[in-house]
C-alpha cells in the first residue's frame, strides 16, 4: 500500500501511498472516514485524528477464497468505496 521513494527515506513513517491505492483513516467513534489520500497525491502531509487505516486499490485482496463469513468481517463498503479493514490504528 505504501513505500519509500528513492531518496526520500524517513526513520518512523511507512512511505507514501503508492499509485492506484487510496488510504483512509476511519473515525473510531463516528465511524465516518475522516481523511484520506490517494497515491496520485504527492507529496502530501497528511494529518489526522487517531483512527483505524482503511485502504482500496487493485492490489488489495478481494476476500478469502471460499470463506465468505470471514470476509464479511474484513471487506466493509463505505462512502462508495469497498474498504479492508486491517484493524491497524
Amino acid at each position: 500500500m505504501t513505500a519509500n521513494r528513492p531518496g526520500d527515506l524517513m526513520v518512523g513513517m511507512v512511505g507514501t501511498v503508492i499509485p492506484g491505492v487510496t488510504v483512509g483513516i476511519q473515525s473510531l467513534e463516528k465511524g465516518e472516514i475522516i481523511a484520506q489520500i490517494s497515491g496520485e497525491e504527492y507529496p502530501t502531509n497528511l494529518s489526522s485524528e487517531a483512527g483505524e487505516i482503511l485502504c482500496k486499490g487493485p492490489n488489495v485482496m478481494k476476500g478469502y477464497w471460499r470463506n465468505e463469513e470471514a470476509t464479511k468481517e474484513m471487506i466493509d463498503s463505505m462512502a462508495g468505496y469497498t474498504l479492508v479493514m486491517w484493524g491497524d490504528l
